[in-house]
């Protein structure tokens, strides 16, 4: 209800006729409660809808655009005291029958993928429940505050920043990254992603498997005047489709005798299929699609290693590099200030660990819609990849992010053990679904 009355009040849509507005409302769904299948996030975006229905009319709720219901919606979840984003309450919105949905932010948008055909998903119950908005302070916001800390050091180590962080004003509070001021001033508040963009602006995330100027290289006498650089890492579909004789000359076609010699044929060899002609040895091997080449958010992940110590840093640390001591920079925010004591109790702040999963994660992502995607490659052959993307999603939940807990990783060794290609955890506060495929 606060949500959608702030919504109205600033979209300049509240009149004083709605105040009078008697709402009754009945509540029912099959979702599980606490078992991370946004059970909370769905009753937030229904009864965001519903109120908004009735306060402002049919009218007002259809031509709002979904990705702004969504947005919306995801605040109005942080009156409880949960500190999450909008991934949740985008899909409860968005979601089509039959497709996955690729989700970004700031602005929330959204994009359907197709899923490959002859996939199928299972959702299995560990039966191990976890109420989000209980354990808020102990869990759920622990690692949104350990992230934010996380993007703080993280530009100060990699020098986006060279001066302490600004504690957070009150018209802050609401968490937005850099509110009106540059990153270097309020870096603090940014999270791993705007950190992310920093990098990437600065350039520091040039890729190691970015290919070298190719008149460098021929000086170098590295590659011959007449290469390309196109063939530096050339695939085995880009073979095949290069002219026969181009082939030959390259000794990627074997010399042919006459067709009475009943050997076969340049041109018959190039018209066989590529998976056939690389188990032959005619094709040069590939690399995985997952390695073609390589995400700035991996990237990240490898600066991270190079910049950040493992294990956990004490609150001295942080507050040396950020220049300030947590209270100051948490006192505007009292969501992650009430979390504290819990990051401080388990040991301290595995800022590393926290930030090498959200961008090994994200690359992860990124990976899954490129595999989709992929137009070279048959449907069939696709799951497996898949599913590796899958396995090493829930072993980054549970080695570097701590949010699996062993039912969890029992139920995803066990599906895997059944026969899926690949098995992971949904939600983020130890509790208890997992997706396989």
């Amino acid at each position: 209800m606060s949500g959608v009355i702030d919504h109205l009040q600033e979209s300049r849509q509240w009149t004083e006729t709605m105040e009078g507005t008697t709402l009754e409302m009945l509540v029912d769904g099959n979702i599980p409660p606490g078992a991370g299948l946004s059970s909370s996030s769905a009753l937030v975006c229904a009864s965001f809808a519903a109120i908004l229905t009735a306060l402002a009319g049919a009218e007002v709720i259809q031509s709002t655009p979904r990705t702004l219901i969504a947005s919306l919606a995801a605040q109005c979840e942080r009156y409880v005291g949960t500190e999450g984003g909008g991934m949740d309450h985008a899909i409860s919105i968005t979601a089509r029958a039959g497709y996955a949905k690729f989700v970004t932010f700031n602005p929330l948008m959204t994009e359907d993928v197709i899923i490959p055909k002859g996939a199928v998903f299972m959702v299995s119950n560990s039966l191990t429940p976890s109420n989000k908005a209980e354990m808020a302070s102990s869990q759920f916001n622990v690692r949104v505050l350990e992230c934010r800390l996380a993007a703080a050091v993280l530009a100060r180590l990699a020098g986006i920043i060279s001066g302490h962080a600004t504690p957070q004003q009150p018209q802050e509070a609401s968490g937005t990254p850099f509110p009106g001021e540059p990153p270097s001033t309020n870096l603090a508040w940014a999270t791993l992603g705007d950190v992310l963009v920093e990098l990437k602006a600065t350039g520091q995330l040039l890729s190691t498997r970015q290919r070298p100027d190719l008149q460098e290289l021929e000086a170098a006498s590295q590659l011959s005047p007449t290469q390309q650089s196109t063939d530096l890492e050339e695939l085995p579909e880009e073979v095949a489709a290069r002219p026969v004789e181009e082939l030959r000359a390259t000794s990627q076609l074997s010399p042919t005798r006459h067709i009475t010699d009943l050997e076969e044929l340049p041109e018959e060899v190039a018209a066989r299929p590529v998976e056939e002609l690389r188990a032959t040895s005619q094709l040069p091997p590939t690399r995985q699609i997952t390695d073609l080449e390589e995400l700035p958010e991996e990237v990240a992940a490898r600066l991270v290693e190079e910049v950040m110590h493992e294990g956990p840093y004490t609150r001295e640390e942080i507050e040396q590099l950020l220049g300030h001591s947590l209270e100051e920079l948490l006192g505007s925010w009292p969501a992650l200030l009430a979390a504290l004591p819990s990051v401080v109790g388990c040991g301290g702040f595995y800022l590393r660990e926290r930030s090498m999963h959200v961008f090994q994660e994200a690359a992860r992502v990124l990976r899954f819609k490129q595999l989709c995607e992929e137009s070279s490659l048959a449907d069939e052959n696709k799951g497996a990849a898949l599913g590796e993307l899958m396995n090493a999603s829930h072993a980054s939940c549970t080695k570097l992010y701590k949010c699996s807990c062993p039912e969890l990783d029992e139920l995803a060794q066990t599906c895997q053990a059944s026969g899926a290609v690949g098995s992971r955890l949904t939600g983020v506060a130890d509790d208890g679904f997992e997706v396989r495929g």
